[in-house]
């Protein structure tokens, strides 16, 4: 396995499997993404067997030394495979001595999907991502902010994996825009302070 940049002939492809794999509240319009990766406002990674054939994406916001991966999606044909574990794997490498941070649904125990929430987040945390403490809310619900701490401690920089909420705001806002943003009521929730 092996990954690179998207070309305009992997739309199609990358599309099928975004449809598939995110339920529709969790998507952002297609055409949109397109547009803010041709203006190089994203990146869209791909992962490709060895003969080339598209098994997986991730979209991502970066800035400066941060990180957003927005969507990772492996192509269902493949998935279970530890093909989720290598794309992570490389874009940790492509990434190197960023801050990336994802969010994923809390793993509430009372959600129709509670089981798919659990596993999803020890899939994270198996890859070397913690729970940087910060909760996330909109029209999609609850959610958690991930860090990833792996390239920090090798890249130098142990004490800085921490991703503050103002950050994730700004790159979340990059991500989506103002108006998908404002529609999505996201924003980070105050902690609570134990008295």
């Amino acid at each position: 396995m092996f990954m690179r940049p998207a070309m305009e002939a992997d739309l199609q492809a990358i599309k099928k499997i975004y449809m598939e794999a995110f339920p529709l509240v969790e998507r952002a319009p297609f055409s949109r993404i397109i547009k803010q990766w041709r203006s190089g406002e994203l990146d869209i990674l791909t992962f490709r067997e060895e003969d080339n054939s598209l098994i997986g994406f991730s979209i991502n916001a970066s800035e400066a030394d941060l990180v957003l991966i927005d969507y990772l999606a492996i192509s269902p044909a493949v998935r279970g495979g530890g093909y989720g574990s290598k794309a992570l794997e490389l874009m940790h490498l492509y990434y190197l001595g960023k801050r990336i941070f994802l969010i994923i649904e809390h793993p509430d125990m009372e959600a129709d999907n509670a089981e798919q929430r659990s596993k999803r987040k020890r899939f994270y945390l198996r890859n070397g991502y913690a729970d940087s403490g910060l909760r996330i809310n909109g029209v999609e619900g609850r959610m958690e902010l991930l860090v990833y701490v792996g390239n920090q401690a090798a890249a130098g920089h142990a004490d800085s994996s921490i991703v503050t909420g103002k950050e994730f705001i700004r790159m979340q806002r990059k991500s989506l825009g103002g108006l998908l943003m404002w529609l999505g009521h996201i924003h980070v929730e105050k902690p609570r302070r134990n008295k």
